[in-house]
């Protein structure tokens, strides 16, 4: 979902466009996240739980993730170990490393809801991204589904890009039986594989075949003001953040893709700083939730909580946790790629 920054890079300047809004879904992410903390943990209800609804980030990743995935991949250029290894590329060494952090961090420091990290089971779930109840790192439930797509995409793509449709076409027609059936199951790899969550990837691939028959639309850009009104409108109507599986697969899933392929036809230049955004929106999105934890028992600690029951420390919560993001990526995330690319691909 959301370790896809280089193929971007490679195509054309008007995919910036993707990048802000992988940039400002890891906002959404984050605000998300931070109104939860605040009413959990302080009591204190945030702007009347104005950014609640901002989980609807990840039903964004999810759509970006199927178009970057179909747009960049190279039928008969390519074969499914190549594409998986840079898939694994993108996404495994900086999620390893934070989680070997994270691990470190509960031996260092234990404590009961720590507790968890330190099973080895989770561990060796968390670190192959299995499905499972909790991860050592709060959000890498998404990257599950990531794994998941990467590999049916690869497994069908590859031997046709028809395979590839009609399975997903077959996917989406059975998790949709299932959804509206009696069915029902406490397998959690059964669960994660009949989640219409599945579908955004989908809408995702869907989104790169159009556009590549239309590179050009004229009023194309309507799409994207529609996605955008329609994404923000939802959780208004439905009164709430939207939590349940089938109502985000419709109610973000459809909106986020009209939004990913209006940008595409976006014609106004994208400020550098918002794809900068974008480029560390993965580094941001891994670490975000660990960063407002640590900088709220922080601010227990030296008893500046009241001051997170006001706005300004609350953006200053949000700032601080926003740059932690892209200090870990300008420092961490690009440092570690440029060092363990000779050992992926070897040396050029």
């Amino acid at each position: 979902m959301l370790a896809n920054i280089m193929e971007l890079k490679k195509l054309s300047s008007r995919i910036d466009s993707l990048q802000m809004i992988r940039g400002f879904a890891a906002i959404a992410v984050i605000l998300h996240h931070e109104t939860q903390i605040l009413t959990a943990k302080l009591d204190y209800t945030w702007l009347n739980e104005l950014f609640l609804p901002g989980s609807l980030g990840v039903d964004i990743f999810f759509v970006l993730s199927g178009f970057i995935i179909l747009h960049t991949s190279k039928f008969g250029q390519e074969t499914t170990l190549q594409f998986l290894k840079k898939r694994a590329f993108r996404i495994y060494p900086i999620y390893i490393f934070f989680t070997v952090f994270m691990i470190a961090m509960a031996v260092v420091a234990p404590s009961e809801q720590s507790g968890y990290r330190l099973e080895i089971s989770n561990i060796i779930g968390s670190l192959l991204l299995l499905p499972q109840k909790k991860y050592i790192v709060h959000v890498a439930w998404t990257l599950s589904y990531e794994v998941i797509f990467y590999i049916v995409f690869s497994l069908t793509y590859f031997k046709s890009p028809k395979y590839m449709h009609a399975f997903f076409v077959i996917w989406s027609v059975v998790i949709l039986g299932f959804e509206f059936s009696t069915f029902e199951t406490d397998s959690l790899i059964l669960n994660t594989l009949l989640s219409p969550l599945i579908i955004e990837f989908y809408f995702g691939c869907l989104v790169a075949f159009f556009y590549k028959k239309t590179p050009y639309l004229k009023y194309g850009t309507l799409a994207f003001w529609a996605g955008l009104v329609l994404l923000i409108a939802m959780p208004v109507l439905k009164e709430g953040p939207i939590a349940d599986h089938i109502d985000r697969m419709s109610l973000l899933g459809i909106p986020s893709a009209l939004l990913v392929l209006g940008s595409l036809y976006l014609k106004s230049t994208i400020p550098s700083l918002l794809v900068f955004f974008g480029d560390a929106s993965y580094s941001i999105y891994l670490v975000h939730y660990t960063v407002l934890g640590f900088l709220l028992k922080l601010a227990e600690k030296f008893n500046l909580a009241l001051y997170l029951h006001t706005l300004p420390g609350t953006i200053a919560l949000f700032i601080c946790t926003f740059l932690a993001g892209c200090f870990f990526y300008y420092f961490i995330e690009r440092n570690l790629q440029k060092l363990l690319k000779p050992l992926f691909f070897g040396k050029k």
